[in-house]
């Protein structure tokens, strides 16, 4: 599958970027401030494996996936998952190859300190993140590093009941101190907690996640209060967040030159109608998840709709916590991958039995029958551009111009879509185009964004998911823990660097497909696949598609092989009508291979070589289905240059029929009496034709 994973980016780099951007150019890396991170993300347990080597302790998702295997889609765990802990030096390099300038990573706590403050530090832990860091460094890839993403040490969870007891927050200070002496002298990003809102919902609400806690009607659990345990936990987390910036803006940030913020998940909410209820529903909707965290670090306090719904089951700070809290953090990052409609239920009657019920607020995907966007594998996320933007809009307004980053940002796959499908991700290439225009719109608004993470660098471990749905820009084939590029990693790689489109293309079938770029010697698609490579000819193509119609203007499309690697195809066309205005097609022996009924090229050129002796170089067209049809060409002032003798330029594909129409006049082939089997075409104003088409071939 490895050819596969060169398939299929060209269309999308220059086609429907163009057609996604304003103007008449596409999305570019220069649409981003100067200074702009831009990165991929993973997570400690969805990627590192090796989960008992070199004395790391067990953590909470250790000990849950093997003791609840089934409380997994499908029963597995992340005991090896991507290997990275063995193989990082490869994901580095895989980093480096696209072309980002940051890695947001998170750091395994329980391979620090296997036990907490109990047990001592594992010096082969700090090794491991010593050799990422230095590796990232020297690849010009800056550290984005996470404290907390999820995992905490099981002798915590045992002793403390996770977030849930006031004594962790001393164990994180401490954690979190260890890392900024181990570390910080190379790290300039750093993240207390990732989506602290998401969590402990997933774990004191829903019981979804360990210590899995809940209370009906939210779930059924052995033990645990859904009403209350969610805003506790959540209480120790801003808690010993503050302790953490404190920590390191006092003793630390001045010497290391570094800064710190918190990631918070952050779901779009629009109302369903354009009553004023729903329009305060989606409001409140937004206050329970995201000012629920960022509120208390900038002002001090929970916002004022979570006190005055949820009473008594919302802890209060004293002075001293409000004085700590506001410590502010240096930036602030957003999750940010959908949008969903709020419905008020103060008014309306609503089942209550989500978190966002207890925000008296009913959400769902669909609208007067029609969903608010694509579905993804991740089954509540939806593909929503405009979202990004407008959650952007409102973090920057809110918290005064804070810098955002965006710290993750993707799109899910079913593990069983097939391979080439999932190599061929143009579903995720599109999502990146569409997110990252709305961004692009946000930082013109004046937002003050400061980087973009895209979730994930490599398939991994999607908690309760598994390893069922795929966020990776790289696939990860889990048996041989190969990583092969998806089109979305070479489509980010070259929007990253700028650079052409360098890989075989091939577009699926579509009614009408338009291609576009700035000049033909600009805008160009290369590839070298070939037959000396144990290529079919038919294969080689370094651009294929098929549809109704298609049409290239202003673009360069070219097989780089080299004549010794003999017969190569530029490009592979399957339509009714095609049509080329100012192209530049370039191969080896064949070149062109075009299955369309009607053809026209205008101020094209089209260059033939020589590769295999004694056999002529040849410009193809047949019928697109029946290959025994006609099929009708204009060529107008264009040039096909093929070396010559021999030199045939179209003929159908019919056994053994090799129709005239060769260099200076000479047959191609023998003559046979299948005149109605064979082509026609019409040159108007040729300009230079190495071969004659005066007559019909």
């Amino acid at each position: 599958m490895a050819v596969a994973a060169a398939t299929r980016i060209a269309v999308v780099v220059v086609a429907a970027l163009a057609a996604l951007a304003p103007g008449a150019r596409g999305l570019r890396r220069d649409d981003f401030p100067v200074g702009f991170l831009f990165g991929a993300a993973t997570s400690a347990y969805q990627i590192e494996g090796a989960y008992l080597d070199d004395n790391k302790g067990l953590n909470n998702w250790d000990v849950f996936t093997h003791t609840q295997a089934g409380r997994i889609s499908d029963r597995r765990n992340g005991d090896v998952a991507d290997d990275h802990y063995h193989r990082y030096t490869e994901d580095v390099e895989i980093l480096h190859n696209l072309g980002v300038n940051s890695y947001r990573f998170s750091i395994s706590w329980a391979r620090i300190l296997p036990r907490g403050r109990f047990g001592g530090v594992n010096s082969a832990g700090i090794a491991f993140y010593n050799r990422l860091i230095d590796a990232l460094l020297q690849k010009g890839i800056q550290p984005f590093v996470t404290l907390n993403h999820f995992d905490i040490p099981q002798e915590l969870e045992i002793r403390y009941g996770g977030w849930l007891g006031a004594g962790i927050r001393k164990e994180f200070g401490y954690y979190s101190d260890v890392c900024f002496k181990a570390f910080g002298d190379r790290v300039r990003f750093w993240t207390t907690f990732n989506e602290p809102n998401l969590i402990t919902k997933f774990q004191f609400m829903l019981g979804a996640y360990p210590p899995n806690r809940c209370s009906p009607p939210f779930g059924s659990c052995n033990s645990g209060d859904s009403r209350r345990e969610p805003y506790t936990a959540a209480h120790n987390i801003l808690l010993s967040h503050a302790a953490a910036v404190h920590n390191y803006k006092t003793n630390y940030q001045a010497k290391q030159g570094g800064s710190i913020g918190i990631v918070v998940a952050m779901k779009w909410y629009e109302p369903l109608t354009n009553s004023t209820e729903d329009v305060r529903a989606a409001r409140r909707a937004l206050a329970f998840e995201v000012d629920w965290f960022l509120d208390p670090i900038f002002f001090g306090e929970y916002p004022r709709e979570m006190r005055e719904i949820l009473s008594s089951n919302l802890p209060k700070f004293t002075p001293e916590e409000k004085k700590l809290l506001q410590n502010k953090v240096d930036f602030i990052g957003i999750n940010q991958y959908t949008a969903i409609y709020a419905k008020d239920c103060i008014y309306s009657p609503c089942a209550l039995n989500t978190y966002e019920g207890n925000a008296l607020v009913y959400t769902t995907g669909v609208r007067n029958g029609a969903k608010i966007g694509k579905p993804t594998a991740f089954s509540t996320y939806f593909v929503v551009p405009e979202s990004i933007e407008s959650a952007v809009m409102y973090v920057n307004g809110r918290y005064k111009d804070t810098t955002i980053y965006i710290t993750e940002n993707g799109y899910s796959q079913h593990s069983d879509t097939n391979m080439e499908d999932l190599i061929n991700d143009v579903e995720r290439v599109n999502y990146l185009q569409g997110y990252l225009k709305y961004l692009s719109s946000a930082v013109r608004k004046g937002a003050n964004v400061g980087g973009y993470f895209m979730w994930s660098l490599i398939d991994n471990f999607e908690w309760v998911f598994g390893y069922t749905i795929k966020f990776g820009l790289y696939h990860v084939d889990f048996d041989t823990q190969e990583r092969i590029p998806k089109m979305s990693a070479k489509w980010y790689r070259d929007f990253l660097t700028g650079s052409n489109v360098t890989d075989d293309t091939q577009v699926r079938r579509m009614a009408n497909i338009t291609m576009y770029g700035d000049c033909s010697k600009k805008s160009i698609i290369t590839g070298s696949k070939n037959i000396a490579d144990g290529v079919r000819i038919w294969k080689t193509a370094t651009f294929a598609v098929d549809s109704d119609r298609f049409t290239a203007m202003r673009l360069g499309i070219r097989n780089t092989a080299g004549e010794e690697k003999q017969q190569t195809l530029a490009l592979r066309v399957k339509a009714d009508k095609s049509i080329f205005f100012n192209c530049r097609i370039e191969g080896n022996q064949d070149t062109l291979f075009a299955q369309a009924y009607r053809q026209f090229y205008r101020s094209c050129v089209i260059l033939v070589k020589p590769s295999l002796p004694g056999k002529p170089t040849v410009v193809t067209a047949h019928g697109r289905r029946d290959r025994q049809q006609t099929t009708g060409f204009v060529v107008h002032h264009s040039q096909v240059v093929a070396a010559a003798p021999p030199a045939a330029f179209a003929r159908p594909r019919a056994a053994g029929l090799r129709p005239p129409g060769a260099a200076r006049g000479e047959d191609s082939g023998p003559r046979r009496d299948t005149a109605e089997r064979c082509n026609s075409a019409i040159v108007v104003a040729s300009q230079g034709l190495s071969i004659s088409l005066s007559r019909r071939v």
